[in-house]
């Protein structure tokens, strides 16, 4: 597939005076050099921001069918996002990322279909990360810049096991996710300054846990002369970083997001074309955190960052109906 992609950006962001002031209409060059035009005391330029790319990307696959109930695969995929502008005109824009993606997988059952394993482990390079911070001196306005590279390595699988009335299934991942070189350090514009990197290679990346996974075990009850069931359902995170950079993880305590499990629960009945279900999710109110934010740097906005949880203990009832 190939792509196109072209970003601009016209105008001014603030207050009226802003558009007055020569100053703020001080506009990137490269993204090696002093990234300002100086357009003059008396002018008022309206050049706007540009960021134009253009490439492609493509994916070849390779399969065996070693039998009716066995495949193996093998893929090489690549994928990207487009760059664009930041809102002050001073911050340089940022380039398009991009993921190759290698990946060697199976799809199999065995026992009569009784029984089904799926999996794959794969490694995935991404290139010019594109990662959003509010920098000091940002007046809170989040920017993106391209911090460098990462790579991953991961193993994922499913499985699934009838045994009469009863069904279990399942799934995991482990993932590797770190920093392949140092990110910055950089200026508020984006441009490289000396000093220490704002997070060293090797630094895992935040948000992503290196494990999780869910087990599902549901049983089915005749009622009467309808096909009733019980189910229930445990998924577990294991602990992730809350931030990237070193200045946010150390100013958040330099402790992790923590690890959690929480446990889902329905039973449910098909009554002629109608099927009814009551359930629970997060059955004991665990507040597992995702990820956790704040509207400006974390030295100034600790005690006001925003923390996104699970969602709470849920009861529910689902009816639905088949034409």
């Amino acid at each position: 597939r190939g792509f196109i992609s072209k970003n601009t950006l016209t105008g001014f962001s603030g207050f009226l005076r802003n558009a007055l002031n020569p100053a703020f209409f001080c506009y990137p060059t490269t993204d090696t050099e002093l990234p300002c035009v100086n357009i003059g005391a008396s002018a008022i330029s309206r050049q706007p921001l540009k960021q134009d790319q253009s490439g492609e990307t493509h994916k070849v696959n390779l399969s065996w069918e070693a039998s009716p109930t066995k495949l193996l695969y093998a893929t090489y995929s690549t994928g990207f996002r487009p760059g664009g502008n930041n809102r002050r005109p001073d911050v340089i824009p940022f380039k398009a990322d991009t993921l190759s993606n290698y990946e060697l997988g199976w799809k199999t059952t065995w026992f009569d279909r009784k029984l089904r394993l799926n999996g794959a482990v794969f490694y995935e390079e991404w290139k010019d990360v594109q990662f959003g911070i509010a920098p000091v001196g940002g007046n809170g306005v989040t920017f993106t810049y391209n911090l460098g590279d990462a790579r991953v390595y991961g193993v994922e699988g499913d499985f699934g096991l009838s045994l009469g009335a009863l069904t279990l299934s399942g799934g995991g991942t482990y993932i590797d996710a770190k920093l392949a070189t140092d990110f910055g350090p950089i200026n508020l514009q984006g441009l490289p300054i000396a000093g220490n990197p704002a997070a060293s290679r090797g630094t895992r990346l935040p948000v992503q846990p290196k494990v999780k996974g869910n087990i599902t075990a549901r049983y089915a009850v005749p009622l009467g002369s309808y096909d009733g069931f019980v189910q229930g359902s445990w998924s577990y995170q294991s602990a992730s970083r809350p931030f990237l950079t070193n200045d946010e993880f150390i100013s958040a305590g330099s402790s992790n997001l923590k690890a959690f499990s929480t446990f889902d629960f329905s039973l449910g009945a098909n009554i002629d074309r109608w099927n009814v279900e009551l359930f629970v999710v997060n059955a004991f109110d665990k507040r597992g955190l995702l990820s956790l934010n704040a509207s400006c740097g974390l030295t100034d906005c600790l005690a006001a960052a925003r923390a996104f949880p699970i969602k709470p203990q849920q009861f529910g009832l689902k009816i639905g109906s088949k034409f």
